[in-house]
């Protein structure tokens, strides 16, 4: 890949943080003494959940938004990108289509439409919600917001990373990565800056970001993870190309491993985070030993979303 094929870097970042705010908050970084405890590292936590639609897809979809003309726009989304459209879409008074799995999470839908956005079901793979996003927007004139693959959705989604370098120092950032938006974004933000690696955290069952960066190309992989908020089959190109020179290390989890992390975090810091967030507690639970060596380090890890369906709270607290 060619150095031009990027077309975003830290700059853009910046300049994001300047129209973020009128509808994201800056989260907190909590330190979590369980997990600093058993891992035997300061355990910081990027609290993303507490957002106003509780994840990290509402920086993307305010920056983007605060670019563009027209009055109405459409989406392609498994729950959390559709969520952070329409509340932004309401804000800024423009009409919504969010385009979702047949299988979308309930929650996450009752809450795009508690928002007044247009509701469309469409297959159950992000290229199918892709196709039919673009054809609406064709046929209605709507303008695109894009869920990953965009200059003004990384850059916007960027200013996470941006945050925590004036919280902590970290030796390392552990980001969930589906489209790679956020970890693309928080790598563009950690340009310049020493001493601190960002690493992604991936479920085996949805891997397409890991085959991606190993074939130097955008790969096209099943996803069936139980962690819908980071279920792609596709990664954006932009994407590939921004971590194919910043990342080397994606570390896989198993969905049980971060069904596992959901309930610890529950039960002993009482958090309560989609299995999205999870994946990257599982990846540290999981790849300690390697990421650990004299109990000195600093680790955040981004807690993406809080976005928890109703079948998974009812077994957390039955």
């Amino acid at each position: 890949m060619s150095e031009t094929e990027v077309n975003v870097g830290r700059g853009d970042v910046l300049e994001a943080e300047k129209v973020v705010y009128r509808h994201c908050i800056r989260t907190p970084l909590y330190y979590d003494h369980y997990l600093s405890g058993k891992v035997h590292a300061d355990v910081y936590l990027k609290m993303e959940m507490f957002q106003p639609v509780h994840a990290f897809k509402i920086r993307g979809a305010s920056n983007k938004m605060a670019n563009i003309a027209g009055n109405s726009v459409v989406t392609a989304s498994s729950g959390n990108h559709g969520l952070a459209v329409a509340y932004v879409a309401r804000a800024m008074g423009k009409k919504a289509a969010i385009v979702l799995p047949e299988n979308v999470n309930e929650s996450k839908l009752k809450l795009i439409r508690a928002l007044g956005a247009e509701t469309v079901m469409s297959g159950l793979t992000t290229d199918e919600r892709m196709v039919t996003a673009k054809r609406l927007g064709d046929t209605r004139g709507m303008t695109m917001i894009p869920p990953f693959d965009d200059p003004y959705i990384i850059s916007g989604q960027g200013t996470t990373g941006l945050e925590i370098q004036t919280q902590a120092h970290c030796d390392y950032v552990i980001s969930p990565v589906g489209g790679g938006g956020l970890i693309s974004g928080i790598a563009l933000s950690y340009d310049g800056i020493g001493g601190t690696e960002v690493i992604g955290a991936q479920s085996e069952k949805s891997k397409s970001m890991y085959e991606s960066l190993r074939a130097g190309r955008p790969v096209t992989s099943p996803s069936e993870t139980v962690a819908d908020g980071i279920s792609v089959t596709t990664p954006g190109s932009l994407n590939v190309a921004i971590l194919a020179r910043r990342i080397r290390r994606m570390l896989l989890v198993s969905d049980g491993e971060i069904l596992s992390a959901v309930k610890e975090m529950w039960q002993n810091s009482r958090l309560l985070m989609e299995p999205a967030s999870a994946s990257t507690v599982a990846a540290l639970l999981k790849y300690r030993a390697e990421l650990i060596a004299g109990g000195n380090e600093s680790i955040a890890l981004i807690i993406s979303g809080g976005n928890v369906s109703d079948k998974l709270l009812r077994s957390l607290t039955d």
